[in-house]
């Protein structure tokens, strides 16, 4: 018992800074023009969304994620080019929550997959066929959208 004693007492004081998590992969951006420069594509979003602050826009590889924040309550848009291979749906909402409800809404030009509670949506994503597009609302919780305002949200985001 000595021994692990000493071994643990060694180690002691060596670490003067705890260990870090992963680096986060997300660059903070000055609008719309700087995310399309820095990621290689352009996105149109809506420049406000009722009941939350002005959007925040982040790249990271291959990616933009548009950023809403009203207290704790989160609204994000991304998108990013669509890399499927035959019969695999790109998922870029990054939301892994287990969820109630989840439904498929064929358009004519789109396919929706949605997830959510109570009859709210809190993850939608979709593509148009070149861009993957992804609205995550409050992930894992049952604070989540109306269909028709994801809707109107798929109308606006380009």
């Amino acid at each position: 018992m000595t021994a692990l004693a000493a071994l643990l007492c060694s180690c002691a004081g060596k670490r003067d800074k705890p260990p870090s998590g992963l680096a986060n992969p997300w660059k903070e951006v000055d609008g719309p023009e700087a995310a399309a420069s820095e990621a290689g594509f352009e996105i149109t979003v809506p420049e406000q969304i009722e009941g939350y602050g002005a959007p925040v826009y982040r790249v990271t590889e291959n990616m933009i994620e548009v950023l809403y924040q009203a207290g704790e309550d989160r609204l994000v848009i991304r998108k990013a080019p669509l890399t499927r291979t035959e019969g695999v749906k790109d998922n870029i909402a990054g939301d892994y929550s287990k969820y109630e409800e989840f439904r498929i809404i064929d358009g004519i030009d789109f396919c929706l997959e949605t997830r959510g509670n109570t009859g709210l949506i809190n993850n939608a994503v979709w593509d148009d066929g070149t861009m993957n597009y992804a609205v995550i609302v409050n992930p894992g919780t049952s604070h989540g959208l109306e269909l028709s305002v994801i809707m109107e949200l798929m109308k606006a985001v380009k």
